[in-house]
């Protein structure tokens, strides 16, 4: 048994050094681990540094895209990198990028990006972080096109954010859905409240004093009546008579008068 462990430890040891960084015009400039994480301190051929993480070691064509992705964000003409950090986890990429400057339409994006920029990549490049602009936290996020795509994205969000919001931030459109049900049910209990004071206030007669109309006749009366618009009061009082739902004939009447506005007898 401690055999096979020594021999699974050499092949490990032997598969770290598979990939030829060398041969992409990297450099390791240091190795190490931590707590199962290994990390990779490396620069390219124009000693430019980057970082990559990972717990499971990836393949050979993952490492690749590390490298082709590398430089394809040095290549960006607007962008200037003070960091850009990669790990790997569950068969992807995580890449994590802290602009030195970010310019572009005259303004400096990189001001609005207080924790950079964060992508992920397993077999298409996309983005998702935030900016803020005057203490509003607008969600950047889709597939990555290009350069001028992702900064003219960023423009616009910039420029109107709380119209940016509405058009894109799903989050926010369902915290204002949220919002209008809970001022439509509030408005539609208030509205309820009314209606029955208003009932039970006509509901009354020379020798008594106000008193409310049951909830279940009321709502009765406007099930009936929704089915079919023609029912008057007759119709619909003889319809409760054949269930044995007891109700005046003036009950009736005023439950039509407040709810659809029928003074008709």
């Amino acid at each position: 048994m401690k055999k096979i462990f020594i021999l699974c430890a050499v092949l490990y040891a032997i598969q770290l050094q598979a990939f030829d960084w060398g041969s992409s015009g990297i450099t390791i400039v240091e190795k190490g681990e931590k707590d199962g994480k290994a990390e990779l301190l490396l620069k390219d051929s124009k000693e430019n540094p980057f970082s990559l993480s990972y717990t499971t070691k990836p393949d050979d064509s993952m490492l690749q895209s590390v490298v082709r992705l590398h430089g394809r964000f040095r290549e960006w003409k607007n962008l200037k990198i003070n960091s850009i950090k990669f790990f790997y986890e569950q068969g992807g990429l995580e890449i994590s990028i802290m602009p030195k400057s970010f310019t572009y339409g005259g303004k400096e994006l990189a001001a609005y990006m207080p924790s950079g920029m964060q992508f992920s990549y397993s077999y298409l490049l996309q983005y998702n972080f935030r900016i803020n602009i005057d203490r509003l936290f607008v969600r950047i996020a889709g597939d990555f096109e290009s350069e001028d795509a992702l900064c003219s994205k960023i423009m616009t969000a910039i420029e109107n954010p709380k119209e940016y919001i509405k058009k894109r931030e799903p989050e926010y459109l369902l915290t204002k859905l949220e919002a209008l049900e809970m001022k439509y049910q509030r408005l539609a209990d208030e509205f309820y409240k009314l209606r029955s004071a208003s009932l039970m206030l006509h509901n009354s007669g020379f020798f008594s004093s106000p008193s409310p109309i049951e909830k279940q006749l009321i709502n009765r009366v406007i099930e009936l009546r929704l089915k079919d618009p023609s029912l008057n009061r007759d119709k619909i009082a003889e319809t409760l008579e054949k269930e044995k739902v007891k109700a005046s004939s003036r009950e009736i009447d005023l439950i039509l008068k407040v709810y659809f506005n029928d003074f008709n007898k």
